[in-house]
């Protein structure tokens, strides 16, 4: 079911056309009027405000990055000062447009980007050989120090299928690792939420006595283009509470061993 978006309380009153629609799990709106002239224009020709919860977002950094936003985007980044946002498409090397968005200019070499549909891939692509750093906000682990921990990165279940991935999910009991045992401490579990398509990562959750330290594991494995089947194949020390990440990423491969 939709949720509203932090915005939603102040947009809602101003939707003139209550015309509504599910993105990313959001409620969005259409069009704030009955007809949607004006907004269009504003927003290509002038200036407009807009909720981008449901969007995909991602922050660059380098030397070389405003070299890379040239090469990509319709617009003249060198004439966008710092503080400014602009709304452009981007193509591929032959002009066919692959999606649209807003680029800010944070600093000189940063920016923050959003785009309807996964862009990291692309832009990691044409950042080859450049001094550029991408981040997806979305791999920014969570972790909440309580007993037990709780730690998390990307994406709910719930949340991957409304973005259209072709989600797996693997779960393994953190009691079903040795350190489990050794340590006394049996409770909580590993979640992994993968693509079955590419064999991506696209989300974790892990509760356990070392569930803070175990996220960066699959948090480093995605941002170095690894999937659950690398991590599933990567021999863990034993006995340690990391083997039921190595587990949970075989029970999404679909061959846990240990359960």
């Amino acid at each position: 079911m939709p949720i509203g978006t932090a915005f939603h309380e102040r947009t809602f009153p101003l939707c003139e056309s209550l015309s509504y629609r599910e993105w990313s799990g959001y409620y969005a709106v259409s069009s704030y009027e009955p007809h949607h002239e004006h907004e269009y224009n504003a927003i290509r020709n002038a200036a407009a405000l807009i909720d981008i919860s449901p969007l995909f977002k991602y922050r660059l950094t380098g030397k070389d990055v405003t070299r890379l936003v040239d090469r990509i985007i319709t617009r003249d980044m060198r004439k966008v000062a710092v503080g400014q946002v602009v709304y452009t498409p981007w193509c591929d090397e032959r002009g066919k447009v692959i999606d649209d968005g807003t680029v800010s200019r944070l600093e000189e070499n940063t920016y923050r980007w959003t785009a309807a549909d996964p862009s990291l891939r692309w832009f990691t692509q044409n950042a080859a050989g450049m001094d550029v750093h991408p981040l997806d906000y979305e791999d920014i682990p969570g972790a909440t120090f309580c007993s037990p921990q709780v730690a998390s990165f990307g994406f709910t279940e719930e949340q991957a299928r409304e973005r259209g991935a072709d989600v797996v999910v693997g779960k393994f009991p953190m009691g079903g690792v040795g350190a489990a045992t050794v340590y006394g401490d049996r409770k909580g579990m590993v979640k992994i939420i993968g693509d079955a398509r590419y064999g991506e990562l696209i989300g974790a959750h892990i509760v356990g006595a070392r569930a803070a330290e175990m996220i960066a594991e699959l948090v480093v494995a995605r941002e170095l283009e690894g999937g659950f089947e690398e991590v599933a194949r990567t021999v863990h020390p034993h006995p340690t509470f990391s083997e039921a990440v190595m587990e949970g990423a075989r029970a999404t491969a679909g061959w846990a061993i240990h359960v």
